[in-house]
């Protein structure tokens, strides 16, 4: 059996009560599933964990550079074979994600990645979290940051019981601070549920059943 071998980077955000719930399950979408597994290694995928329904979907993503300037070989970085619906003339173009800054992306009024698998989907972006997929040889890598998906949902405490003024830090012993926006890291705990899941579903689940997915 193939085996993903999935490494997960370890910018964590903290536990905290506010964070979004973790489900009994997680699955992941067929057609997901088969990109991941007949993509060549050193493709990237940008991925989403559609929060209502518990299901992680991908999509191939390219990183644009020095201003959206050089995208690079997209036929050369990717490749399906045909396998199902998806024959070799007709495998997804990847998402371009703006390697940017927020303000440089802001002005650039270019979206990111995470921002267009949602809409390829139709989803609403505060129904979902992000994550990452670089699918190497000897392992692969699962990144945990979207600072599109996952800053309002995973939040850190106001501020470190032993800073601020007195009355901030009497506000926040009584809970009555609101939570900050965090880095866009996912916790520790769904960050390695959903490399577990993948890796799971990539080492033993089907690809046969096809989904309708919108390429």
């Amino acid at each position: 059996m193939p085996n993903l071998k999935l490494t997960v980077q370890s910018n964590f955000t903290k536990p905290h009560k506010k964070h979004p719930v973790i489900p009994n399950k997680l699955t992941i979408d067929t057609q997901s599933l088969m990109l991941l597994k007949h993509a060549i290694f050193g493709v990237s995928f940008t991925g989403i964990v559609y929060l209502p329904r518990s299901i992680i979907y991908l999509h191939p993503l390219k990183a644009t550079r020095a201003g959206n300037a050089e995208i690079g070989g997209v036929d050369a970085s990717f490749h399906v074979s045909g396998v199902g619906v998806v024959m070799r003339e007709k495998r997804p173009k990847p998402i371009l994600h703006p390697n940017l800054t927020p303000a440089l992306r802001a002005q650039s009024n270019l979206t990111s990645g995470h921002s267009q698998i949602c809409s390829l989907y139709g989803f609403k972006e505060d129904e979902c979290i992000g994550f990452s997929i670089s699918k190497g040889v000897e392992n692969s890598k699962l990144g945990v940051t979207s600072r599109t998906l996952n800053s309002e949902k995973f939040v850190v405490s106001p501020m470190p019981i032993g800073n601020g003024t007195q009355v901030q830090q009497l506000l926040m012993r009584r809970n009555l601070l609101q939570p900050r926006h965090g880095d866009g890291g996912l916790s520790k705990e769904w960050a390695y549920f959903i490399a577990n899941t993948i890796d799971i579903h990539y080492s033993y689940g089907g690809i046969e059943a096809i989904s309708t997915a919108p390429f």
